[in-house]
């Protein structure tokens, strides 16, 4: 496997808002478990929900800057400010973190999550 499960906006003013990703298991991938990439202007990611996901095992997301190192779940944008994202309930092991973020505006329910102790940095938001 490559990739985990991704919420990705396609060019200028593309959109991939207000979806649900619950109950899935990614393991084993090249990149990180769930991952949301923005690359261009007036693309519109809000509002996604991560709920009751198991992460294992996962990759890096080399398209984040602000963390070059395995992760379950990677939020990144390039351009326009996440908002509204729902994290919550997901189980989170093996890795460096458990979610990595860049240009993530707000973030409900971080403290729901659980990270197993091969975690380093369960949350690293910038």
């Amino acid at each position: 496997m490559h990739a985990g499960i991704g919420v990705f906006a396609a060019g200028p003013g593309g959109a991939a808002w207000g979806n649900v990703v619950a109950d899935n298991t990614a393991t084993g991938n090249l990149f990180a478990g769930l991952m949301i990439h923005s690359h261009a202007r007036a693309q519109n990611v809000d509002g996604n929900v991560f709920r009751n996901n198991t992460l294992a095992d996962n990759g890096t997301d080399v398209e984040n800057p602000a963390g070059h190192a395995p992760a379950g779940i990677s939020l990144f944008s390039a351009v326009v400010p996440i908002r509204n994202m729902v994290v919550t309930g997901n189980r989170i092991s093996g890795g460096h973190y458990g979610i990595v973020t860049l240009r993530v505006d707000s973030i409900a329910d971080l403290a729901s999550n659980t990270f197993d102790r091969s975690i380093a940095e369960p949350t690293a938001i910038h």
